[in-house]
């Protein structure tokens, strides 16, 4: 890695801690951090007592990700099948149209 690439780097983690620490100064923000860090402590302290509950949540989400895409996959389908009943039905319709166009015309 060459030298300014290097020296980019340090600017951006400079400023990304500077940036958290001025954030961390706003009271609600500190207290919403501490609250959240608690959380996640918590949390994974029932996971390493407990793995197989974490095992359950995450195929709990896989579960209901597949659902998302089975449906939005059934919709698609539904589109689909819609649209091509339009690239039937729509060479008809212009025919039908056609027709009653010559007819007004022809009886004038």
């Amino acid at each position: 890695m060459s030298e300014s690439n290097s020296l980019f780097l340090k600017g951006v983690f400079a400023g990304a801690a500077i940036g958290g620490a001025i954030t961390l100064l706003h009271k609600p923000t500190r207290d919403q951090f501490v609250r959240q860090g608690i959380a996640l402590k918590d949390k994974t302290a029932v996971y390493i007592e407990n793995p197989s509950l974490l095992t359950e949540e995450i195929k709990e989400q896989i579960d209901k990700a597949r659902a998302v895409v089975q449906e939005a996959k059934d919709d698609i389908d539904f589109i689909n099948e819609k649209i091509n009943e339009l690239k039937e039905t729509t060479p008809q319709v212009l025919e039908m149209i056609e027709e009653t166009k010559e007819r007004f015309l022809t009886d004038k």
